[in-house]
């Protein structure tokens, strides 16, 4: 299992000036493996908050 590094982007919402929505860029390689596609692109997101993780799954 690779690990890396990632930057989260904030991005203000027009109109409201403490509401934020957020992005991640997955790297492009893993998609790949997971068989993510434009065609077939939807994944599953699950968070854990007993151990404070994110779990992406291909749908």
């Amino acid at each position: 299992m690779a690990k890396r590094t990632l930057r989260v982007i904030f991005n203000k919402r027009a109109g409201n000036d403490d509401s934020y929505t957020t992005k991640i860029t997955l790297p492009k390689k893993d998609l790949n493996k997971m068989g993510v596609t434009l065609e077939d692109r939807e994944v599953e997101y699950e968070f854990d908050d007993k151990n404070n993780r994110i779990i992406i799954t291909k749908k």
